[in-house]
């Protein structure tokens, strides 16, 4: 293996000083085999020294790439989506817009130009077809290079924008670079599919080391007093299952943003709630809270006060007119047909990418969920007390008129309130 990674940087580098639009004359699935996992092996340890001077740069202050879109992207979509577009569908329409065209053969500008010139007579094909492959050859060098640097520029939209980012970002992109010639190189020398196995295979390398880092979840608070005990934990990366159990001493969130458990405190639907950041209010959180003896504390506002003193925001209120949907009865005997038989005082709240499944729920808790899963302000106005069971669609607001109507026996009525408003305000975002 030792040999075969010699063998390659030595003819990666006698490339990179005269790129020719030349295959290698060997094109054995061997040879491919080694040039490839010797380039990878090459890679990998540059990219991870090229990283670490991003780090120490970051910690000093210089840059910050908390925002960088792929760290977004991780907070924000599943893992296996980051993966399918990361790891799939990235490496080969980058790979088709980048490289494809370094192949004279293969590049269908021009393809395009001959194929013109040809309408006018074949002399003139040959003529433009000869000129073409002179300025080919006699520029190649500079169109393989300016392949590399355009790859790397344009990863430069992964970052939010800032002056301390324009002056760091021959470094930042410094990894795209050298990707770009490694990539360029095995497009040239063997072929597209190479190249997108190489740049498939560095992504899923460099995206699973991150994944690792971040899937654990990080302790916030835990407190323990003689009346409750809280324990608060921040997810990096978003929970596939998002779930909420509430019970008559406990209150239990798992991977659920920071702005619905503040609603949930508040007793206020999502669409009344502002944050001063929207990347705090999508934070993803774990909350265990279960009080022990029966005393005057008030649950949600205990809860309330250490989120507020463990994220740094504070309370502001405002009034105005908004659009709310009224959740009313119009036959009981369908509504009673979802009666809870749990006989317990939690209610329990699972989503999966369809459906939203509601457990031993009365209906003002079942239209606070519809709130927050539709973005819209839904109340509830059936003076029922039982607690039921609910199936719900996930995404389709009609879907669901028709379904509370046809299944539940519940109607939604649009009316416009004057409504309070809360800000949260974050003082310092971490």
């Amino acid at each position: 293996m030792i040999n075969s990674i010699k063998e390659t940087y030595k003819d990666f580098s006698t490339f990179l000083k005269r790129p020719i639009d030349q295959p290698d004359p060997i094109q054995t699935r061997q040879q491919k085999v080694k040039r490839l996992f010797s380039l990878l092996a090459i890679d990998i340890p540059i990219m991870g020294v090229l990283i670490a001077i991003v780090y120490a740069i970051e910690k000093f202050g210089l840059i910050n790439t908390d925002k960088h879109k792929m760290v977004m992207l991780l907070q924000q979509l599943p893992i296996w989506w980051i993966i399918l577009f990361g790891v799939v569908l990235m490496p080969l329409i980058e790979e088709l817009i980048f490289r494809l065209y370094l192949r004279f053969k293969q590049n269908y500008l021009a393809r395009l130009i001959m194929l013109l010139a040809s309408l006018t007579g074949k002399q003139n094909k040959i003529i433009v077809e000869s000129q073409l492959n002179a300025i080919w050859v006699n520029n190649f060098r500079a169109i393989f290079y300016f392949s590399a640097i355009l790859f790397s520029i344009v990863h430069i939209a992964n970052f939010e924008y800032s002056i301390n980012i324009l002056i760091f970002s021959p470094i930042l992109l410094a990894p795209q670079f050298i990707m770009g010639l490694f990539l360029g190189y095995l497009r040239v020398r063997y072929n597209l599919i190479l190249g997108v196995l190489m740049h498939a295979l560095h992504n899923a390398i460099f995206l699973i080391i991150p994944i690792i880092f971040m899937s654990g979840a990080v302790e916030k608070l835990n407190v323990k007093t003689n009346s409750y005990s809280l324990k608060i934990e921040e997810h990096t990366l978003k929970q596939m299952n998002v779930s909420s159990t509430f019970g008559s001493d406990t209150i239990n969130f798992n991977g659920t943003s920071l702005k619905s458990i503040i609603a949930y405190l508040l007793e206020k639907d999502e669409k009344l709630i502002d944050f001063s950041s929207n990347q705090m209010a999508d934070k993803r959180i774990s909350l265990s809270y279960k009080k022990y003896i029966k005393d005057t504390t008030d649950d949600k506002k205990a809860i309330l006060k250490h989120l507020s003193q463990v994220y740094n925001f504070k309370l502001e209120s405002n009034k105005v007119f908004q659009l709310i949907w009224e959740m009313d009865l119009q036959d009981s005997t369908k509504l009673l047909k979802h009666k809870s038989s749990n006989n317990g005082n939690s209610s329990i709240t699972s989503m999966t990418s369809k459906e939203i499944k509601i457990e031993n729920a009365d209906l003002g808790q079942i239209a606070k969920e519809l709130s927050s899963n539709y973005n819209k302000y839904i109340t509830n106005s059936a003076n029922i007390d039982s607690k039921f069971d609910f199936i719900l669609p996930k995404s389709d607001f009609a879907e669901l008129e028709n379904l509370l109507k046809s299944e539940y026996g519940l109607s939604l009525k649009r009316n416009d309130k004057e409504l309070e408003y809360t800000y949260i305000n974050f003082l310092k975002v971490e």
